[in-house]
């Protein structure tokens, strides 16, 4: 069992740092002064990462490298989300429009199918009557 926080052994080892981390070897300092085995490194990786995204005193940059986030200013940190919602935005109304236009093609094959089964249908009848005027 651990007796400290995989988190909190980060950010003293974080805050020591000048700058930012790349992730695996922030990781192995992490696992090491915990004195993690290979195997329970290896069990404990994926928490560590999860932690480190929920607790809002870490901030992931580019490339997997994490830093403390009072070292960052706001414009680097922050993420419209407007640009965010944008995109899916645009993504769903991409599949709404693919949907219309499929269910557009369906009404019209659909309406055309309609329209040539009548002609047809009146066609036979008017065959019928013919034949019954010439017997």
């Amino acid at each position: 069992m651990l007796k400290r926080s995989m988190v909190e052994v980060g950010y003293e080892l974080l805050s020591k740092k000048q700058g930012p981390q790349k992730f695996n070897k922030f990781w192995g300092e992490v696992s090491e002064v915990l004195g993690l085995s290979e195997d329970e490194a290896n069990d404990y990786i994926s928490d560590f990462y999860t932690n480190l995204s929920l607790d809002e005193r870490f901030v992931l940059l580019e490339d997997n490298t994490w830093d403390l986030r009072e070292r960052q200013c706001f414009d680097k940190v922050h993420i419209d989300m407007n640009d965010v919602y944008t995109e899916i935005d645009e993504e769903e109304k991409e599949l709404v429009e693919d949907e219309e236009e499929e269910d557009d093609e369906e009404v019209y094959h659909s309406e055309f199918d309609d329209e040539l089964e009548e002609k047809e249908l009146v066609e036979e009848e008017e065959e019928e009557e013919e034949e019954e005027e010439n017997y």
